[in-house]
């Protein structure tokens, strides 16, 4: 960890914050709230460091650096600016439950006035699930998606089209009923049937917030997280599909798959026993 921090932010300005995305699972690194954890790994006391959810209000951009840890890479890597993963790290903020971090993630892509469809759709988001329905009509009206019955709509999906937008036709329905949790969660399924787990995630959980509460919202929140490899979030979604709907179309898959889950679980306490047995031994 020491090692990453000082390669990856050797050169940095004074009184830079730092916000963690991610840390290693089973990490023993603990990073309280501008905590003296990094400050000391990196020895430089003008440093500040915090989870994303936890960044100070009005600290600059430039004085931002948003550290996530690369599984592949096992390492700590510096989540680029560009405006591509910025918008995906936005969007994995609400589908991860943390709709607060979604203003962090704009600032630090230089996004905060950016009302293009894909930052509109991402703040509008996050302002349903902490504001309520009619925050989230007022930041889809700010960012110019008000106009429903007009050629917004198709103008915007020839848009999304040509910028790679894996189902137009489904983001069209959406548009021109943006308030509708059914046309969210039809967009969804869809999504996800074509592998785009992420923007699947986000249609569902708005979805979720607009209330539709039948449970089948829950349930593709709860695929989302299994694709995403977050198994314990996984189960609490499919938990509350079952809660929501305990006879309905889709309590028996989500049984199926907190059975799974449960394996899996039992499977991972399993190893980790025998991983202290082993250190434990003489």
């Amino acid at each position: 960890m020491r090692e990453d921090l000082r390669s990856t932010l050797g050169a940095r300005p004074e009184s830079l914050v730092i916000l963690y995305s991610s840390l290693p699972f089973r990490s023993f690194f603990q990073q309280s709230a501008d905590g003296p954890a990094t400050r000391e790994l990196l020895g430089d006391p003008t440093v500040r460091a915090y989870f994303v959810s936890q960044c100070p209000p009005d600290v600059p951009p430039e004085r931002l650096a948003i550290l996530a840890f690369d599984p592949e890479a096992c390492r700590m890597r510096l989540v680029p600016r560009s405006r591509g993963a910025v918008l995906a790290s936005a969007a994995a903020a609400v589908v991860g439950g943390h709709p607060q971090s979604v203003g962090v993630w704009l600032r630090y892509g230089h996004l905060e006035d950016d009302h293009s469809l894909g930052a509109t759709s991402v703040r509008a988001a996050a302002r349903l699930l902490l504001e309520g329905a009619d925050a989230y009509r007022a930041e889809l009206a700010r960012g110019g998606l008000a106009d429903t019955l007009g050629d917004a709509p198709s103008r915007l999906v020839r848009q999304a089209a040509s910028e790679g937008y894996p189902l137009p036709s489904g983001l069209r329905a959406v548009l021109r009923n943006p308030t509708s949790a059914a046309a969210h969660i039809a967009l969804a399924e869809s999504l996800l049937a074509r592998d785009a787990v992420l923007l699947a995630g986000l249609e569902a959980s708005v979805a979720s917030g607009l209330g539709a509460g039948t449970g089948r919202e829950s349930y593709v929140l709860g695929l989302v997280k299994m694709r995403r490899g977050y198994l314990w979030e996984a189960e609490a979604a499919f938990r509350a599909a079952l809660a929501r709907d305990p006879h309905g179309p889709y309590s028996a898959p989500a049984r199926e798959w907190l059975d799974q889950i449960a394996s899996h679980q039992r499977q991972l306490i399993e190893e980790a026993a025998s991983q202290a047995r082993s250190r434990s031994a003489p």
